[in-house]
């Protein structure tokens, strides 16, 4: 896990990459026009003749322009000036030739993680790589464990110390996806919570490492600790209406209650008002109970029930149904007119009534209630089959959802097995 965290963060900067080689390469076509043969990045030669390559930087091609503080757009003449020496002078040249501080940070983390890239790469080799053991995704032992952590310390202080003197990013430079995750903190509030949620994540991992994939009660005591530990350096950390901006999208229990929707879409409103009700216990208080524990999923199902109007709340109830919501999803593959969902979870409910009445009843025999069972299953399927437009689409429902069916000319305590689940579910 950490492996790869530490994955993605070096390798965002090779989105930045660009930059280094655009300017590098494009000084270097400028310096072959004027006659001269130059060393591309990568070893290969080029004489004047590519000269005819147009010159992203100070041509026509206005996206490719990086413009300076003043507005003007920088000639790739000046990298050859500007680049060469330790990484702190970079810094300082590139704003003295007017770059803006978005490009100084983008060519900064590119050069950065150049060198640490050999560092990388024989870290990321000491992870298992055996695709026919269960652990084939890769994973750390302890030692590499500490190793990642050691590089991405020196990574992280030695990129701070290099932008320190730049000014701090605006809200508009932020990624929208952490923004969906956070709200609208401040980038270095941000750069905080994924600081603290990094740190806690590895001694969280180191737990389940040592644990070898058996969690003891003093395990799951620690693991439980430590989480405490994040969400109160979180609260510290942010203002009551950021720390609730951020529990909507971000929480254990935000997430949860997402997952309790399925078809149901609530409004914001309904959403922020379902939230607060189930972030609160029968008393009133905040509750602790953990993601995923029975006592949360009380609390969700009632806040849904308490804050919904009457009519939204049967709404929800329907949509919810997973029979409905695999219906729905196979009406709409099958282009079905609209209201089949429905009519499909009616036959399914009725039916369901009347086979448990039949089930109940102690005047019938055994040859008796297996006959009808089977009329009643007969006469499900051809309302069914009638429904879904035919025999096409009655094997469809067959194969997703119509374990139910199945299920009526079994006996009971046979086990049916389950019809598939659709994709995405």
């Amino acid at each position: 896990m950490k492996a790869l965290a530490f994955v993605l963060i070096v390798s965002l900067v090779g989105n930045a990459a660009w930059i280094v080689l655009h300017f590098r390469e494009v000084s270097a076509r400028d310096h072959a026009a004027r006659g001269g043969e130059v060393q591309l990045p990568g070893g290969e030669s080029r004489g004047s003749q590519d000269a005819s390559v147009v010159d992203l930087a100070s041509g026509s091609n206005e996206a490719g322009k990086i413009f300076g503080t003043d507005g003007k757009p920088i000639s790739p003449k000046v990298w050859s000036q500007l680049f060469g020496g330790d990484l702190k002078g970079l810094v300082a040249r590139l704003k003295a030739a007017g770059f803006p501080s978005t490009t100084i940070r983008a060519i900064v983390l590119a050069e950065v993680g150049n060198q640490f890239s050999e560092r990388r790469k024989d870290l990321l080799s000491k992870m298992v790589d055996a695709y026919w053991r269960s652990n084939s995704r890769g994973s750390m032992n302890s030692a590499a464990l500490n190793e990642s952590r050691t590089l991405q310390k020196e990574y992280a202080a030695l990129v701070k110390d290099l932008l320190s003197e730049l000014p701090p990013e605006t809200a508009s430079s932020i990624d929208p996806i952490q923004q969906r995750r956070y709200g609208n903190l401040s980038p270095e509030k941000m750069r905080l919570i994924n600081r603290i949620n990094s740190d806690y994540g590895e001694l969280s991992q180191e737990i389940h490492i040592n644990a070898q994939g058996l969690l003891l009660p003093e395990d799951r005591e620690k693991l439980a600790f430590l989480e405490k530990e994040k969400q109160a350096d979180i609260e510290n950390l942010l203002t009551p209406a950021e720390r609730l901006e951020y529990e909507l999208r971000s929480s254990p229990l935000a997430n949860s209650l997402r997952g309790r929707f399925n078809g149901f879409e609530p409004s914001e409103a309904e959403f922020r008002a379902i939230y607060s009700a189930a972030k609160l216990d029968g008393n009133g208080t905040q509750s602790n109970a953990l993601a995923g524990s029975r006592g949360q999923n009380d609390a969700i199902l009632k806040a849904i029930k308490s804050t919904l109007t009457p009519e939204r709340y049967a709404e929800y109830q329907r949509l919810s149904n997973p029979s409905y919501a695999t219906a729905n999803r196979l009406a709409a593959r099958l282009s079905l007119p609209e209201g089949t969902a429905d009519r499909l979870v009616a036959i399914e409910r009725d039916t369901q009534n009347q086979a448990a009445a039949i089930r109940g009843s102690r005047g019938l025999t055994a040859e008796q209630r297996t006959a009808q069972l089977n009329e009643l299953a007969a006469r499900a399927t051809q309302q069914l089959t009638s429904s879904l437009g035919g025999d096409r689409g009655m094997e469809a429902y067959r194969q997703y959802g119509g374990g139910w069916l199945r299920s009526l000319t079994v006996p009971q305590g046979t086990n049916v097995a389950p019809a598939v689940r659709l994709p995405g579910r």
